[in-house]
This record gives structure tokens, sequence and C-alpha cells, in this order.
């Protein structure tokens, strides 16, 4: 039995004990030299947000607080700082991280916080434990169908044992693995005040970008413009296979995967693969200069409206880069398709 599965029953014997309240402490320890005070931030769900603030004394902090139900939190030092996600969870809560003090390239003091253990939450063990196995899952030689399957079932049967957690609603938003009947039917095993919570917690995301990239599904092609400014949308473009790539010139990853789209270019596109990116840029000179210097040669759109484009906004990003690969009716077969997976697909669809 996976090790998150024994969470959950720890889990259920807790929450047996603790029907009405959940009483939590947590003891945090941290290496550096800061010497301020740390917050503690989290919301029950639909309540107003809770601030709870205590002095870092011999680098050592607590804060003593009570949940309904277990719920996620991000610790947080002065000013500008990075923050810790935890769940709060009933019992003792001990958190171990480290602590940097630096002036950002803008000349602002940053006070960088970063985790190095966590332990004695049952929720945050069991979401570590869950993150383990879909990673185990995902790298398996098995196909895509088959591990949407397994990640199902597994996910189904945590969010039973717990249907008021947020830790199912923060599985979920990731689950972009799964079909859409198969996270649908996840939300609605989900408590009715998490279900209410899908607009802003990034559910109602997950299942709007799965209902459109489903599998065999028409593409929504945008009509934007391309780099000298004409108006196109792709549509139109004669292929066997397109890939459709969504990126920004900030996006470190999409960047990065561009000498693999370059090679498969050249490689493939006589034979019939073509590709259309979207920039989800908003500042052009930025866009053509990245185009320039990542020798990109096949159509370039955006609007310039960002995260904000109708694009964007149609297929629920929420990251980048991301993409979809058409047939030649424009019907999607694959999504986010990148790097050997993406060499392996296109090998077999357009063999040599």
């Amino acid at each position: 039995m996976p090790k998150y599965l024994i969470a959950i029953v720890l889990f259920l014997l807790t929450l047996t004990l603790h029907a009405q309240t959940r009483p939590f402490t947590i003891a945090g320890k941290l290496q550096g030299n800061y010497t301020g005070t740390i917050t503690l931030h989290y919301t029950l769900n639909t309540q107003e947000p809770i601030t709870l603030q205590t002095p870092v004394e011999n680098k050592t902090f607590h804060f003593i607080g009570q949940v309904p139900h277990p719920v996620q939190a991000t610790l947080e030092l002065e000013g500008l700082s990075t923050a810790i996600w935890l769940y709060l969870d009933s019992g003792s809560i001990h958190v171990n991280a480290r602590t940097h003090t630096f002036i950002d390239p803008e000349g602002r003091l940053v006070n960088r916080l970063q985790s190095t253990s966590i332990t004695g939450s049952y929720s945050e063990m069991l979401k570590s434990d869950f993150f383990t196995f879909w990673r185990t899952l995902i790298e398996t030689d098995q196909p895509d169908s088959a591990k949407a399957e397994t990640l199902y079932r597994h996910m189904l049967a945590l969010v039973d044992a717990q249907p008021a957690s947020n830790i199912g609603s923060e599985l979920l938003r990731d689950a972009d693995l799964l079909t859409y009947a198969q996270a649908d039917t996840i939300f609605h095993h989900l408590s009715a005040e998490q279900q209410s919570l899908a607009g802003s917690n990034g559910v109602a995301k997950l299942l709007q970008r799965l209902a459109h990239t489903e599998r065999g599904t028409p593409f929504k092609f945008f009509l934007l413009t391309d780099k000298t400014g004409k108006p196109m949308s792709g549509e139109q473009l004669p292929h066997k296979y397109m890939l459709v790539d969504f990126w920004a010139s900030w996006c470190g990853p999409c960047r990065r995967e561009h000498p693999n789209l370059v090679s498969l270019y050249s490689k493939y596109h006589s034979a019939g693969f073509e590709i259309v990116s979207i920039s989800l840029d908003e500042e052009r000179p930025r866009w053509l200069s990245a185009i320039a210097n990542d020798e990109l040669t096949w159509p370039q759109l955006s609007d310039l409206k960002g995260m904000t484009s109708p694009a964007a906004q149609y297929y629920a990003l929420s990251f980048i880069p991301f993409n979809v690969l058409l047939d030649a009716h424009g019907k999607i077969i694959a999504k986010d398709v990148k790097g050997e997976r993406l060499q392996k697909l296109l090998a077999s669809l357009l063999p040599e």
C-alpha cells in the first residue's frame, strides 16, 4: 500500500479525535542572520484571511492556533519575502528553514525564506507522499491513458477520505494528465464548500483547460498579428500535424525548449510539420528580440495582452510553456508534449 494511503488512514483517525477543531502548534528554527518578525497567513475558505505574527528570537519562532480542517498557509518574513507553503493540521508542526537577506537588481531589500524540512503535519506528509507517487507514475512507460486512470483512482480515494480538505483541490488543480470526465468526477466528490472555491483556487481553470483540450476536440484559433503586424490565426496553414505553442520571452522553460523546436521544425517541416507560436508577451521589443535571438522561423503570433489574451483565457492558461498538437483537420491529438517525448511522437507520426 502506498505511503500516502496509510497516511489517509491515520488522518481519518485524527479526524475522529478532533471533529470540530484541530489545534496546532508550529515550532520553527531558522538558519541565517534574520532577526525580524515572521508572519503566518491562512484563510479558512470563505472567511476573511487570518494573519498571525511573532518575533524571531534566538533563530526560533512559535505559533499556536486551531483550524476546522487542514488548510494551506504561508510563512513570510518582513518586507519583500519569499514564502514557505505548508499545511496546518492538528498536532505539532516543526519547520526548519534557511534565510538570506540581499539587495535585488532594483535596489530593494529582499528576505529569502526557504524550507529545508516540514514535519508533524499529516496533510503535509500526505501531499508530499502523493506527489512522490505522482512523479514516479509520470516517469513510467505506460500510455498516458493508463497513467491517467491510475492517478484518477488514487486521487479519488484521497478526496473521498477528506472531501472538505484543501489538499484535494490543490492536487486537482495540477492534474492536467486527467481527462475532463475524470477531473469532473473528482470535483463533484469534493465538499460543497470546496466546490464553491473552484473559481479562486485554480480548479475551475483546470476543468476549463481539460474541457477545451480533450483529445479529438477542434482547436479554437484566434485572430492575432504576426511580427510584421499582419492579422493571422494560423488556421489556414497547410499541415499534416501542427504544434500550437504558447510561450513568452520572459519564460525560461519556454526559451530552453526552443532549440528542440528549431531542430524538429528543420527536420520535419518538409514532411508536413508546422508550428504556430502564440506569445503571451506584453512588450513588443522583447518579443521580437527573443524571436531573433532564438532563431524562430515559423509563424509568430501575439496580441501583446499577456495572460489576459483571449487565447490564454479560453484555454485557461495559468502556466507556460503549454502546447497542443493538431492533426490535419485541426483536432487535438496530444497536449503539453516537449523534449524527447515530442521527438518520439513526431518520429512515429512522420517517419523518415
